[in-house]
Formats: structure tokens, C-alpha cells, sequence
């Protein structure tokens, strides 16, 4: 069974809008990963932060449109939905980020035995932290 659109944006408290942004980059990364792994002539050599790109672009651009519907919400004289809206998606944002930051430092210390060692469940701390989120916010 799949969700409605309705309900995905209600559940990860993100707009239609936020979500398709989610979905392209989602695909672009997906590709440029596929082309990598597979060792495709030309993205062999393409660093796992240069793949992560359309992910961190994304984020940045739906921070920057939560900011934008926070202060048009504000000017609204809706404060308190503004900001409890802004506040949960800048937390989800930022939690996302921090995990695929790790987890592109964890692909590149698996290349560079110099870099960073992270653990399998030190690099999913993150994503353990949203669902927990979610849990409680889905109450």
C-alpha cells in the first residue's frame, strides 16, 4: 500500500513542493552513484562529496524556502505554526545533512585508510534520531 501525497507531506512535515525537490535530487544522486560503483570511464574518479552534491544542494534550497514560508507565515500574524513548522523541518534538514556527511566520510575511508574511521551504526546515528522524531511527532 503507498501513501498519498497528503499524508507523506503530514508525515515527514514537508510540502508537495519540498518533496518533488527531494525526489529529483534523490534521482540525480542515484544515477551519478550508479555510474560511480559501476566504474563507468569518466565518473570512477569522481569523489563520493561530488556525488553527494544534489543531496546537500537540495537541503540548502528547502532551508531557504522554509525561511522564505516562515516569514511570510509571520507576516500573516501565524507565529506559532511558523515557527514550530521552520523549527521541525531545520532540525530534519540539518539532521539529514549531518548523515550524509558521514556517511561520505565513511565511503572515503573505506578508499583513504588514513581518513576517518566511523562505525556502521556511528554513521546511522542520524537517521535513528528522525524516527525517533517522528514517532513523537506523529502523536
Amino acid at each position: 500500500m503507498f501513501f498519498s501525497l497528503k499524508e507523506v507531506s503530514i508525515w515527514t512535515g514537508l510540502s508537495p513542493f519540498e518533496l518533488l525537490w527531494q525526489v529529483i535530487a534523490f534521482t540525480c544522486f542515484s544515477v551519478v552513484a550508479v555510474l560511480k560503483v559501476e566504474q563507468v570511464e569518466g565518473y570512477y574518479q569522481i569523489s563520493w562529496l561530488k556525488i553527494f552534491i544534489p543531496l546537500f544542494a537540495v537541503n540548502c534550497f528547502n532551508a531557504y524556502f522554509s525561511v522564505i514560508v516562515l516569514v511570510r507565515s509571520v507576516l500573516n500574524g501565524e507565529v506559532k505554526k511558523a515557527i514550530q513548522r521552520t523549527g521541525w523541518t531545520l532540525i530534519q534538514l540539518l539532521l539529514w545533512t549531518v548523515y550524509y556527511v558521514l556517511v561520505v566520510q565513511k565511503l572515503e575511508s573505506d578508499l583513504i585508510p588514513a581518513a576517518s574511521q566511523y562505525s556502521h551504526p556511528e554513521t546511522m546515528a542520524p537517521l535513528f534520531i528522525i524516527l525517533v522524531l517522528n514517532v513523537f511527532r506523529s502523536r
